[in-house]
């Protein structure tokens, strides 16, 4: 609608009210203050300016109570003409008691406005800001929990509340273990008043690309549940940060560089630990590594600190119960899981409520002819120790094998998938992305291998762009976030039931998690056998923890 210029303004309406209107529709309190300081007779366009700069002209039009006031004073022609732009039929006799009753549609405010010359680009389309608020609202958090998120996070903190304590936070991969995992530490600096100013919280992880998860959501997780500034520090890949100079804040380290620090700065290494009050692991079955024990034990040696080891499967082997029990002896025995009413098994909660996608599995019959097999070979394999380098590198070349694999991504990329492709060796992982690409097909590769630009913008291309596959090898097991992925093909066989959980997990990001309802797991089946039941491979590991002291009715 175009504003009229034949019309009045709603100065010019308040003009024409004079004293006795303009004390109806406003506060008695400036007019009596003027009158005080003032004894002469009152300048009406000045008091109508003064009071519009109070309140605003809208204002006037908007109040139901004003506005039947405001249109008692309009013109014969400028009420006709009013009825006319907001589109309300009127009779001659009434066309003031018209638009007195009026009902103030979304359309006919903005068609008012519009009659008055009033600017309404600041109108919100759902009239949100003029709308009466409920008396009773549900305001969702922005970083918010997940109810069996957040019945695991109180059993942590209370854990964590012991000096020196350990404790493990079973998650299935897609669950959440690093939101959970990061609500705890931002809920360390914040609750920590009196300590806050000394004190760090370390995220370790052995990855860059966990670590630069980590970093990224840590910052988004303190924007939202902080309480005044805090300071991230990352000391990873080529940074140069200086553990001197941390006093307080969130540490983000990699493990390799802290291994690198420690032996070039020792003392320094060992002051800072003083200083750190919690310590988080992520993929924590490999904080058994003699140099990560050596970090570990170093903070809680110097200092008080607590630590939060984080894990989609909770045991170091799939057959060698030592190493297992090992790994549950070095937290303590303290194993928090999801645990929820009625369900004998997290993962068929949060599949029942699309926090993880329903998983189907197809096996790709396939037997190599050209395989040769050394007896030192078949006896690793015998013993159940994870398939050697030497029987992956070559499969990886096995021709027809490659066919099959690529026939596969073919058909799947063509049906508009997200797929990541985990190949058995180096060789494998740069044949298949070069046959991809060979069939015009848009593809990435990430192995350890590729360049971290070109790895960052692959990764990126395929969370955002026109990427359909990610082909990898090595990388992407862990720390690896893209949540609309719903097929994973594992071509690279493994005895490690770790190993193929996280890869399952690459691929089961539900849709509450931003993923999907469904996804698709394609397994060579020389892979792991007898594991295709996420729920059943969860609790793989539970006898290694039998002596765990139950915290559930604490």
């Amino acid at each position: 609608m175009k504003i009229r210029k034949d019309c009045s303004t709603v100065t010019s309406v308040m003009r024409r009210m004079g004293y006795e209107g303009i004390s109806k529709i406003t506060d008695g309190a400036i007019l009596n203050i003027i009158n005080e300081f003032d004894d002469t007779a009152p300048d009406l366009s000045k008091i109508a300016q003064i009071i519009i700069d109070v309140y605003g002209e809208e204002h006037f039009l908007i109040d139901p109570a004003k506005r039947k006031i405001f249109f008692d004073y309009l013109s014969e022609h400028d009420a006709k003409s009013l009825c006319d732009a907001i589109g309300v039929s009127y009779s001659e006799v009434s066309v003031w008691d018209t638009l007195k009753s009026l009902v103030l549609t979304h359309e006919r405010k903005i068609n008012l406005l519009n009659y008055f010359g009033i600017n309404v680009a600041h109108v919100v389309s759902d009239d949100e800001s003029l709308k009466e608020r409920p008396d009773v609202e549900i305001i969702h958090p922005e970083y918010g929990l997940f109810e069996h998120q957040e019945n695991a996070a109180l059993k942590i903190k209370k854990i964590l509340s012991e000096s020196r304590s350990r404790v493990l936070l079973h998650m299935p991969t897609g669950a959440g273990k690093t939101r959970t995992a990061m609500s705890i530490g931002c809920d360390f600096i914040r609750n920590n008043i009196e300590k806050r100013k000394d004190r760090v919280v370390v995220w370790f992880a052995d990855t860059e690309e966990l670590c630069n998860q980590a970093s990224e959501e840590f910052s988004r997780a303190w924007s939202k549940l902080g309480v005044g500034d805090t300071t991230l520090y990352r000391l990873y890949g080529n940074s140069e940060v200086v553990l001197s100079n941390i006093s307080n804040g969130f540490l983000v380290a990699g493990l390799q560089k802290l291994n690198s620090y420690i032996s070039k700065n020792q003392k320094e290494f060992y002051e800072f630990g003083k200083k750190v009050d919690l310590m988080i692991f992520d993929e924590a079955h490999k904080a058994l590594a003699d140099t990560y024990q050596q970090i570990i034990d170093v903070f809680q040696a110097t200092g008080n600190a607590a630590l939060l080891g984080l894990s989609a499967t909770p045991g170091r082997s799939t057959f060698d119960e030592d190493e297992n029990r090992k790994f549950a002896e070095f937290f303590f025995y303290n194993k928090v899981t999801l645990q929820v009413d009625g369900y004998d098994n997290p993962v068929e909660y949060l599949q029942d409520n699309k926090y993880l996608a329903r998983v189907s599995y197809h096996p790709l019959p396939y037997e190599p002819k050209d395989i040769r097999i050394t007896q030192k070979e078949l006896n690793i394999l015998s013993n159940g120790e994870d398939v050697p380098k030497t029987l992956l590198e070559q499969l990886g070349i096995d021709a027809q094998r490659n066919i099959l694999i690529l026939s596969l991504a073919l058909e799947l990329v063509m049906n508009n998938r997200k797929i990541i492709l985990f190949a058995c060796s180096m060789a494998n992982a740069e044949a298949l992305y070069a046959l991809l690409r060979y069939k015009s097909i848009p593809a990435g590769i990430v192995t350890s291998k590729t360049d971290p630009i070109e790895r960052r913008r692959f990764i990126h291309d395929y969370k955002y762009g026109d990427v359909k596959i990610l082909v990898n090898f090595g990388v992407l097991t862990t720390g690896f976030d893209a949540p609309q992925t719903n097929v994973a093909i594992i071509a690279r066989p493994t005895n490690s039931l770790s190993l193929f959980s996280q890869m399952v997990g690459r691929a089961t990001r539900g849709e509450k998690a931003g993923g999907c309802m469904y996804s698709d797991i394609y397994v060579i089946n020389d892979a792991l056998p007898g594991f295709r039941d996420m729920a059943k491979a969860f609790n793989h590991w539970d006898d290694a923890w039998i002596d765990s002291e139950v915290y559930d009715d604490q």
